[in-house]
């Protein structure tokens, strides 16, 4: 303002212009009346936007940690489309956490948050009953894209891992002290213009971090092809023939996992046999006719395969006096299909009456009949099943060589 009501007030002040003023002792004025508060320097940015600066911290007193500075560090002004914050804790018992939290945004094309979190947490010394030494880490990463950027094309990320421990030695937010369960997923989904393809894939994480159980799920596939009719080879179709009524659609998916506490996992130790695999295919072939007029029919094939990587054998030891597991793995196959038919018509029917309140009754009668076949792959030349003890009474049971697959298997009786 040409009169402003406040200010501050020094002898020598020196300004780079849309840079900063600098100023020797200097004290504030209210309304032009000189006010007791002093200070003795000053350092005032003139520059105007996004710009760089340090960031304070805040005085901290835990009685397990001791006495600390909270959230100090240094923001970085990266240009206008990312920035940088960096903070640190710092205990005087020789607790930190170092964070790096990052913000991008390129409009009309993609935005996300990104940040890192480091911690040691140390409470008590080695020989005191009760004492911890926790090095523990979390990330975070949220990812959008803009649907015009890829048409038919979609990439979103939302990733929540960490360490177990680490909001229970770092968080202030109840809400995050009391939640057991992260989640992540990475995805991407593909359609093609003016054809049936559909193709999607995603890297999945879930852990509990009460039983500290992770499952990472690296990746997860599906391709399908919507219903196609594969034999109409004309264009124009008025009264298309019988064969030309067959539809079909395929579906393919695969799965990669694996299952471990986190406590226990190495990289070191990690071997290709501790994941989890499948891959099922699925072919569903169908037809609808009308048969004299009044008859609607429908015929369907189901066709199902599957491949693993391992399979299953579990019996009991008797000396040991347990139920064992005896995996092999290779490449297995196993496959299952079902026909179904059915045959629905419509009676209609009316009554008249000639006196009374009701003149005439309407009434529709819809008879159907199905027959569905499907083998007993336990049994013949599939064989997926076999019987086994399951307790030292000889209890018998009949099991899947696939019992717990990812996919499960073929169908039992």
């Amino acid at each position: 303002d040409p009169h402003p009501h406040f200010g501050i007030a020094a002898k020598k002040i020196k300004i780079i212009p849309n840079k900063v003023a600098v100023s020797g002792p200097a004290n504030l004025v209210i309304e032009e009346i000189p006010t007791p508060l002093y200070l003795p320097f000053g350092l005032f940015p003139l520059k105007q936007g996004q710009r760089s600066g340090f960031k304070l911290p805040t005085y901290d007193m835990s009685d397990n940690l001791g006495f600390g500075l909270r959230e100090g560090g240094y923001y970085f002004a990266l240009g206008e489309h990312a920035d940088l914050l960096t903070v640190a804790d710092i205990y005087a018992l020789g607790s930190y956490r170092v964070s790096l939290l990052s913000s991008y945004n390129y409009r009309y094309r993609f935005d996300g948050n990104l940040s890192f979190e480091y911690s040691t947490t140390k409470v008590g010394e080695r020989y005191e009953v009760g004492s911890q030494n926790d090095k523990t880490f979390f990330l975070r990463w949220s990812h959008r894209i803009n649907p015009n950027v890829m048409p038919g094309a979609n990439f979103s990320a939302n990733v929540n891992l960490g360490s177990s421990k680490f909001q229970r030695n770092n968080s202030y937010d109840i809400n995050a002290y009391l939640q057991n369960t992260l989640s992540s997923n990475i995805s991407y989904s593909k359609t093609w213009a003016g054809k049936p393809f559909n193709f999607s894939a995603a890297l999945r994480h879930n852990q509990n971090t009460s039983t500290r159980l992770v499952q990472v799920t690296l990746p997860e596939l599906n391709f399908s092809v919507n219903q196609i009719f594969p034999f109409q080879f004309r264009k124009e179709i008025i009264k298309p023939r019988w064969y030309e009524k067959i539809g079909a659609s395929y579906q393919v998916s695969a799965i990669n996992r694996i299952d471990f506490y986190d406590s226990s996992f190495s990289f070191s130790t990690l071997k290709w046999d501790d994941f989890q695999n499948g891959m099922k295919h699925s072919i569903p072939i169908s037809a609808n006719y009308n048969l004299l007029k009044y008859i609607n029919t429908t015929f369907s094939i189901n066709y199902n395969e599957y491949w693993y990587t391992k399979k299953a054998f579990k019996y009991y030891d008797f000396e040991q006096a347990k139920l064992d597991t005896n995996t092999t793995t290779g490449f297995f196959t196993a496959r299952d299909f079902s026909f179904n038919t059915s045959a629905s018509t419509r009676i209609y029917g009316i009554k008249l009456f000639k006196k009374g309140l009701i003149r005439g009754i309407r009434h529709v009668l819809t008879p159907s009949i199905s027959f569905q076949y499907r083998p007993d792959f336990g049994r013949g030349v599939y064989s997926y099943y076999y019987n086994t003890f399951m307790d030292k009474n000889h209890s018998n049971r009949r099991m899947s060589y696939f019992d717990g697959a990812l996919y499960g298997g073929p169908p039992d009786g």
